[in-house]
């Protein structure tokens, strides 16, 4: 924020001004029971107070608690403001706001080769004009009409000791420089003190992040286990269901021979063409024995134990059996 110089004109209608170190008005305003808070406000959004003053000889109460309230140094006129300067230097819509500006622009042009050094030394020591102002104007004293003050010392200190002013220039950007310093220091261990806060967040997300990838991997373990069981399982069922199918006809079958059944149903093609056949159908047996398979007709299977083999009616193929005989379930 830049540097202002504020003047205030307290009362039941109170003003405030600020200008700038151009000379430039930055604030002007007024109003009937106008509270010291709220022109403290206005003073802090419009830039960075340095010095609060009046158009009084001797400070009012009320300008005396704005300036130490904003941190700002008191410039107190050697005498009141006269109407003539007043007019020469104030702005504004009514006699409050005019005097308050007034009193403003005075001491920027009281101020005004303390403010040109200032511009200088932020130059040189490549420091923001309102810090350098801050340390320049320093607040805690009245300071009395500073041009002709700053003349006679200029020339007192020349006569006297023409490198001391010098030093003295050198000692304020040392001070500077120093609470530069400090602040930088502050702002360091500020941020070291967030990355340290930041890397334990941090550590502490991977942490919890890396738990739950081991946790993701485990879940995606088991699914894959879970699926190769499903997959056994479903194989062992269909094996069982075959199993089922064939002793069922297996039993089936013995009971139709047993019995002297003339027709059987099929029971299983089992490696056809290897394994011979049973029936009590000559034309089944002529049938089938046109196809290449190894069918018997029961008065012709002498020596043949009848408990082993597989008694036919048709021919099927045994997908379509199993196929039936779960459909059926």
């Amino acid at each position: 924020m830049n540097p202002i110089i504020v003047g205030v004109d307290p009362g039941s209608t109170s003003a405030v001004a600020a200008v700038d170190f151009q000379g430039e008005l930055e604030l002007l305003e007024s109003g009937k029971n106008f509270p010291p808070r709220d022109i403290i406000s206005e003073i802090v959004e419009a830039g960075k107070p340095v010095m609060v003053t009046s158009d009084k000889g001797e400070t009012p109460s009320k300008v005396k608690k704005i300036a130490a309230s904003v941190g700002a140094r008191e410039f107190v006129p050697e005498k009141d403001l006269s109407k003539d300067r007043k007019r020469e230097l104030g702005q504004g819509s009514n006699s409050h706001e005019k005097d308050a500006s007034a009193a403003a622009m005075h001491a920027f042009k009281t101020h005004r080769s303390g403010i040109e050094e200032i511009k200088t030394l932020s130059q040189d020591m490549d420091l923001g004009t309102a810090e350098v102002a801050k340390k320049y104007f320093k607040p805690g004293k009245n300071v009395m009409e500073d041009s002709q003050e700053e003349e006679n010392t200029k020339d007192e200190k020349g006569r006297n000791n023409p490198f001391k002013r010098k030093a003295e220039r050198l000692e304020e950007k040392v001070d500077t420089l120093q609470d530069k310093l400090e602040e930088k220091e502050e702002s360091l261990e500020f941020k070291e003190q967030q990355r340290r806060e930041l890397q334990s967040k941090y550590d502490k997300l991977k942490a919890g992040k890396t738990e739950d990838i081991l946790k993701d991997t485990k879940v995606e373990k088991l699914k894959n286990k879970i699926e190769q069981r499903d997959k056994k399982i479903d194989r062992l069922q269909d094996r069982l269901d075959n199993a089922l199918l064939r002793e069922k006809q297996y039993k089936k079958a013995v009971e139709e021979i047993q019995k002297g059944g003339k027709i059987v149903p099929l029971v299983e093609e089992s490696s056809p063409g290897e394994e011979p056949f049973v029936t009590y159908s000559k034309e089944l047996r002529d049938r089938m024995r046109s196809k290449g398979k190894e069918v018997y007709h029961v008065n012709e299977a002498e020596g043949i134990e009848l408990g082993e083999r597989f008694v036919l009616t048709e021919f099927e193929d045994g997908e379509d059996i199993i196929k039936r005989y779960r459909s059926s379930r």
